[in-house]
C-alpha cells in the first residue's frame, strides 16, 4: 500500500492547527475570531506551498507494518488512560475536568462561582481538548473521550511515519519501538540519591531528585500524566525535524504559534532551535523579504492574542532561581550535577561520539550543541508548583536526544560498542515506562468521575481561572 508522505503531513498539520481555529472561532468574538483565523490559514497555505516538493515521497507499508505500528501505538496510548477504559492518574481530575466543562458547558467557558470564588473564565494551554471537546458537544461526553483516544493514536502514527521515512537519518522503523521506554537513568538515582524515600515503586518514579526541584520526564511518563504537553512537543518536533531537513521557513511560523497554544512551555523549548533554524536560512530569508516579514507579523499578532488570553490569570505561580529555591549554592551544586549527568550527560556523551563516525551530519550539529546547552540550562529557573517549567520546557530537547540517538543505532552496525552502549542506556531508561506501566496495572480499579473544574481543589484551581474583569475578555470574548 502507497500513501504520500504528504498525507501524514497534511494530517499531522490539520491535527496540530484545528483546535486553536476552534478557539478563534468558538470564544471570540465573529469578527476578530475571523480575523485570526484568516491569519492562520493563511501561514499554513504558504508553508504547505513551501513544502509541496518535500511532500512528494511515497511511502510504501505493508498491512502487517500498518496493523503492528498502530496495534503498538494504540496499546500504548489505551495504558495510558486515554478514552478511560484503564487507568488514569490523578492528574487526569484536571484533564477530564476541562473536557467535560468543554462539551457541557457554553463557549467560552465561563464559571459564575468556583472553589475559588468566582466568576471565572476558564484559561488554559487547550490544544490537546478542543477537538474532542467539539465532538463531544455533538454527541456526547464518552463520545469526545473515545474520540480522544484515536486522535491521540493518529497524531502518534502520522509523527512516527513521517520521521521513519527522513531520508537524511535512513531512520529505519523498528528503532522507533524504543521510543516509548526512553527516559533518563531514574533507576540509578532512585538507588542511590533519592530525595523522596517515602515512594514505592510505581510512584513518581522520576521524583528521585525531589518532586518540587529537579524532573525530566521520560515518554511514558510525560503520555501518561501529561498528554496536553507531550503531544504538542511531539507534533511540534516531528514537523521541526521535517522543516529543518527541507528547509521550510513558514513551517518554522507555524509551529511557533500553534505550539504556544498547545503548551506555552513546550513553545519556550521550541523557541532556541526555531531561531537557529532561521538564522541558518537567513540568506533565503533575505531573497524572500516581503512573504517572510508578512508570515512573522502574522505569527506575532496571533502569538500576542495568546499571550494575553494566558495574562489574565491573576494569581502568578511560585518563581525563583533553583539555587534560592534550594536554600543556597552549596545544596543545588551537587544535586544538579547528580542530575544532569544522569539525565542526558552520560547518553548524549556516547551519542555523540556516534555521530562522528557518521557521514553528511555537519548540517545537524548546532541542533545538538543547543539541545546540550538548553538541557543544562532549563533546571536553573524554578516556574510553577512543581517545577513544571523546566520539566515541560525540556521536553523538545529531549525528542532531539533521542532522535540523534536512534539516528546512531540505525546506522552504525550493531555489534559496535556504541550501539551497544546507546542500547544499553536507553533500556537502563526504561525504569520510569516500566514503573508507570506497573501503577496502571497495580490501580486499575481506581476511577475518577469526570466532573466541572469549578468543583476542582481551590489550592490548584487557580491556575486555570483567568480575571473575568480583564480587558482582554471584555474586548475579544464572546459574551458568556
Amino acid at each position: 500500500m502507497d500513501i504520500s508522505l504528504k498525507f501524514y503531513v497534511r494530517l499531522l498539520i490539520a491535527l496540530f492547527c484545528l483546535p486553536l481555529i476552534l478557539f478563534f472561532l468558538g470564544f471570540f468574538h465573529m469578527t476578530y475570531g475571523l480575523i485570526f483565523t484568516a491569519i492562520l490559514l493563511g501561514l499554513i497555505y504558504r508553508l504547505d506551498f513551501e513544502a509541496k516538493e518535500a511532500m512528494k515521497l511515497q511511502i510504501s507499508l505493508s498491512k502487517r507494518h500498518l496493523f503492528f505500528a498502530l496495534f503498538a501505538i494504540f496499546s500504548w496510548c489505551y495504558f495510558a488512560g486515554i478514552g478511560h477504559f484503564w487507568y488514569q492518574n490523578y492528574d487526569y481530575t484536571k484533564h477530564n475536568g476541562i473536557l467535560f466543562d468543554l462539551v457541557n458547558r457554553p463557549w467560552p467557558i465561563y464559571y459564575p462561582e468556583t472553589s475559588n470564588g468566582g466568576p471565572f473564565y476558564l484559561v488554559y494551554y487547550l490544544g490537546h481538548y478542543l477537538l474532542a471537546g467539539f465532538v463531544g458537544k455533538i454527541f456526547n461526553y464518552p463520545t469526545a473521550e473515545l474520540f480522544l483516544l484515536f486522535m491521540t493514536v493518529a497524531i502518534l502514527f502520522c509523527c512516527y511515519q513521517i520521521l521513519s521515512q527522513l531520508s537524511f537519518f535512513k531512520m529505519r522503523p523498528w528503532v522507533w519501538a524504543l521510543f516509548p521506554i526512553c527516559g533518563g537513568l531514574d533507576l540509578i538515582g532512585s538507588i542511590f540519591f533519592t530525595q523522596a524515600a517515602d515512594l514505592q515503586f510505581g510512584e513518581l518514579p522520576e521524583w528521585w531528585s525531589g518532586g518540587g526541584s529537579f524532573q525530566y520526564t521520560g515518554n511514558t511518563h510525560a503520555l501518561f500524566w501529561v498528554p496536553q504537553h507531550a503531544l504538542g512537543c511531539w507534533i511540534t518536533m516531528t514537523l521541526f525535524i521535517f522543516a529543518y531537513q527541507h528547509r521550510l521557513i513558514f513551517l518554522q511560523y507555524v509551529l511557533l504559534v500553534v505550539s504556544f497554544f498547545w503548551s506555552p512551555f513546550v513553545m519556550m523549548g521550541v523557541l532556541p532551535f526555531s531561531l537557529l533554524c532561521l538564522w541558518r536560512q537567513w540568506s533565503e530569508l533575505k531573497k524572500q523579504w516581503t512573504p517572510a516579514v508578512v508570515g512573522i507579523l502574522g505569527s506575532f499578532i496571533l502569538g500576542l492574542v495568546l499571550f494575553s488570553y494566558y495574562s489574565t490569570i491573576p494569581q502568578a505561580s511560585p518563581k525563583e532561581n533553583m539555587i534560592d529555591h534550594l536554600g543556597g549554592f552549596w545544596e543545588f551544586l551537587p544535586r544538579y550535577l547528580r542530575f544532569v549527568f544522569l539525565e542526558f550527560v552520560i547518553l548524549l556523551s556516547v551519542v555523540f561520539l556516534g555521530l562522528k563516525k557518521m557521514a553528511n551530519v555537519k548540517e545537524w550539529r548546532p541542533l545538538f550543541f543547543v539541545l546540550v546547552f538548553v538541557l543544562f540550562l532549563w533546571p536553573l529557573y524554578y516556574y510553577g508548583i512543581f517545577s513544571d517549567f523546566s520539566m515541560r520546557a525540556s521536553l523538545p530537547s529531549l525528542f532531539l536526544m533521542f532522535f540523534f540517538a536512534f539516528a546512531v543505532i540505525a546506522q552504525l552496525p550493531k555489534k559496535s560498542k556504541i550501539f551497544l552502549s546507546i542500547t544499553f542506556l536507553l533500556i537502563l531508561g526504561s525504569f520510569s515506562f516500566v514503573s508507570d506501566i506497573y501503577r496502571g496495572f497495580a490501580k486499575k480499579g481506581e476511577y475518577y468521575r469526570p466532573d466541572s473544574m469549578a468543583s476542582f481543589n481551590k489550592d490548584i484551581v487557580f491556575q486555570y481561572l483567568g480575571d473575568p474583569h480583564a480587558n482582554f475578555f471584555k474586548d475579544f470574548f464572546r459574551d458568556p
